[in-house]
């Protein structure tokens, strides 16, 4: 979500909803199409837990209301909850005056926030996992080139498939982590790279993969053998072959 109006963030414990000044001046189809990327990740959620940040504001006026009203619905729908973090005293009014004080959690600071949906900052790591994401791309990538190497540079498979093994173990591993720990479309790359690993394992398994690379592996023993047999050959010939050179014919005298 563009930072310029609104900052969205997905954690594995809650979203994070940002409202920042210019949101205020945005015209009600923007701050619609906000509202809704924002219902859009809340959707994702078991049980949406969200945290809206008006710390920035010192004047909200009735369509920012509205904005956070459709997120409290959304919340409520998926048995979730809200908070607000608000400590500008004229925002406050605001959503005092319009009684919605009454229903939603609002705090000063978002230690207070955080803490009234059971979360912590030291807990508040961001589901975002690039990290494990691009582990998995480069592990997939990496097991791709251990299969390829015995086809163009004749190494053994006794050695990339050990390789292989292991960079498929790795790419499963790094897309579980995403996957547990990620959230939307981070989530869904999790979910690719793990089922792109057991894959990988299960082509590893079925000897297939193995195959292929010993049937195209270079045959340096043939050659080997036929020369040998060449020179054996050769070799034997020039043993049978009569020695008439430099010896004469042996003679017998029969006479009395």
């Amino acid at each position: 979500m563009p930072t310029e109006s609104c900052k969205l963030e997905s954690f594995p414990t809650h979203t994070y909803v940002q409202i920042l000044p210019t949101l205020n001046e945005s015209g009600w189809d923007i701050i619609e199409e906000r509202g809704s990327q924002v219902i859009t990740a809340l959707g994702q959620r078991d049980t949406p837990a969200c945290l809206v940040d008006l710390s920035e504001l010192n004047y909200m006026g009735s369509s920012l209301v509205a904005f956070i009203v459709r997120i409290w619905k959304a919340t409520k729908a998926g048995n979730g909850k809200l908070v607000l973090v608000c400590p500008n005293s004229g925002v406050r009014e605001v959503i005092e005056l319009a009684g919605l004080d009454k229903v939603w959690l609002i705090y000063d600071e978002s230690d207070d926030a955080l803490a009234a949906l059971g979360v912590s900052h030291a807990r508040m790591t961001t589901a975002a996992s690039p990290w494990s994401i691009w582990v998995g791309a480069a592990a997939i990538l990496l097991a791709i080139v251990a299969t390829v190497l015995p086809l163009i540079a004749g190494v053994s498979p006794e050695v990339s498939m050990p390789v292989f093994w292991a960079l498929s173990g790795l790419t499963v591993l790094s897309g579980l982590y995403t996957l547990v720990r990620s959230a939307g479309h981070q989530r869904a790359a999790g979910l690719m790279i793990t089922v792109t690993g057991v894959v990988l394992l299960l082509l590893a398994g079925s000897g297939k993969l193995e195959e292929l690379t010993s049937g195209h592996r270079p045959d340096v023993s043939e050659g080997s053998t036929d020369s040998a047999s060449e020179d054996s050959e050769s070799h034997g010939q020039e043993m049978s072959r009569p020695e008439s050179q430099g010896a004469s014919p042996l003679t017998v005298d029969e006479s009395p």
